[in-house]
């Protein structure tokens, strides 16, 4: 954990825990620091507080130049467990981390943690946190875990780059014991991945073993295929698993989304296992995600059951300039913003699939992160010819639960390349021409008396000007053919008096 001198990173996070105990979900709150030192030093702490559970922890970090950096923490933790338990204890780690860039190798080994008997993790500690109308409640891996809490861990990963097109390797493993429980859990993963034009394949096996349990051995294979040659936005997908008993799981996929903006995905699977009681399966799925919602259907069967399911979802927001139907808003979207560009309609809204505006020039887009800048980003390719924006982004900063407005100035009507004459001669370069219907409707003359103008009515009368007084100025009255406003850019000659 390293920071440069003089900086300072923080992090703040707060919410509630999903746990596994009986729906509780403890509220909690945590902060962390991180401060830059001299001579390639780095100081950091933070606390985890909740109302049945504080952690603290305080550590330095050092560079050793080219061996890389090591660090030391240690921990306080405060936790009242279920049946009026309440437990204290410390915990202390060292760690270890180097790169080689020009062996493409990483090296990353939490070298050692050691916790006493009284040392909780907030997510162990919540996970056994039980309100008083279920103290009774308490399963046996419950009561297992109240007693038998971390003690001591061992870790260590390693990557490797290979040359290139060659891919690369890792091998990740650990080792801990537990309080009050003989022998050692123990995980060791060596995989391999790669990738060539567009093509992936990834090999894994993994060793596990638990004190009184029966050591288990696995392997996987996956891989995938591009079939754009044929299928534009396809693939074809192989994956096996194996164990150390034989049991062995094969799974043949095609899958891939389809459309202009690639909101309608599918999927075909057909798998088969020679585990006891399971034989073929398979799996059809299509989803079709649109501005005003979501339509889906699928099915699937095993050697017990057929199914089919299908459903339709969407949201409806009411706001001051209306009503706009948008995809799902289920209560855990936190944050909304409302695109306004009056006029505009079938714009791609560049923050999610399937977004649009629709025909008076709305849309949704759900899934904004709270107290977060977020820029909404129109797709100014997909502008009819007749219409405008000043800018394609708009940027907004959404408190929780909020809609927030993400407003676009449009200009709907032609795009004029305009000539303009005065006296026999061009209008000069720079002056500034405006619609007189609509000043907002401006632009400035380039070389040879030439103006580009949007948003142009079918007629009207445009005024420019070069500097103060009548001689400084001219009118020009303008009539665009009928069949130009919506085929591109039209070109037109006016004469300015």
């Amino acid at each position: 954990i390293m920071q440069r001198e003089g900086h300072l990173k923080y992090d703040f996070t707060g919410g509630k825990y999903r746990s596994n105990s009986d729906g509780q979900e403890p509220k909690f709150a945590q902060m962390t620091l991180i401060y830059g030192l001299p001579y390639d030093m780095t100081i950091y702490g933070g606390t985890q507080l909740a109302d049945s559970y504080q952690n603290g922890l305080l550590g330095m970090g050092f560079t050793l130049g080219e061996l890389g950096s090591i660090s030391f923490d240690g921990a306080y933790s405060s936790a009242d467990l279920s049946n009026d338990e309440h437990k204290e204890g410390q915990s202390i780690r060292a760690q270890y981390s180097k790169s080689m860039l020009s062996t493409g190798s990483t090296i990353t080994l939490a070298a050692y943690r050691y916790s006493t008997k009284g040392y909780y993790s907030f997510q162990d500690a919540a996970d056994l946190i039980v309100d008083d109308s279920h103290d009774d409640d308490l399963n046996d891996q419950d009561e297992f875990d109240l007693s038998h809490n971390k003690r001591s861990r061992w870790q260590l990963s390693l990557s490797q780059s290979l040359p290139e097109g060659w891919g690369s390797l890792y091998a990740s493993g650990y080792q801990q014991d537990y309080w009050n429980e003989g022998g050692y859990e123990r995980n060791l993963s060596l995989g391999y991945d790669t990738s060539w034009d567009g093509m992936t394949l990834g090999l894994n096996y993994t060793f596990s073993s638990m004190p009184g349990t029966e050591d288990d051995h696995q392997g996987a294979l996956n891989i995938s295929i591009p079939l754009s040659k044929w299928l534009p936005k396809a693939y074809a997908g192989y994956s096996l698993n194996t164990n150390r008993h034989g049991d062995t799981t094969q799974q043949v996929s095609l899958y891939g989304t389809a459309l202009k903006d690639s909101n309608l995905s599918y999927s075909v699977m057909e798998g088969y296992s020679n585990h006891e009681n399971s034989g073929n399966n398979g799996t059809l799925s299509v989803d079709y995600t649109g501005r005003a919602g979501e339509a889906n259907m699928g099915y699937n069967y095993d050697p017990d059951s057929r199914q089919v399911n299908y459903g339709v979802q969407g949201g409806v927001v009411v706001h001051p300039y209306g009503v706009t139907f948008s995809q799902s808003l289920s209560e855990d979207i936190q944050s909304l913003a409302l695109v306004r560009s009056p006029g505009v309609s079938d714009v791609t809204v560049e923050n999610g699939t399937g977004v649009s505006t629709d025909w008076r020039g709305y849309a949704i887009v759900p899934y904004l992160t709270p107290y977060r800048r977020t820029t909404v980003r129109l797709d100014t390719s997909t502008l009819a010819d007749n219409a405008e924006v000043d800018n394609s982004t708009a940027q907004v900063v959404p408190t929780e639960g909020a809609i927030v407005l993400a407003g676009f100035k449009t200009h709907i009507g032609a795009r004029v390349l305009m000539h303009l004459h005065h006296a026999n001669t061009d209008v000069p370069f720079g002056a500034t021409v405006t619609l007189a219907e609509d000043d907002s409707v401006n632009s400035i003359v380039s070389d040879g008396g030439s103006v580009y103008l949007t948003g142009m009515p079918q007629q009207g009368d445009i005024l420019a000007q070069w500097g103060k007084g009548k001689n400084a100025q001219c009118h020009a009255h303008y009539q665009l053919p009928q069949e130009g406003e919506k085929t591109g850019v039209i070109n037109l000659d006016a004469q300015c008096q």
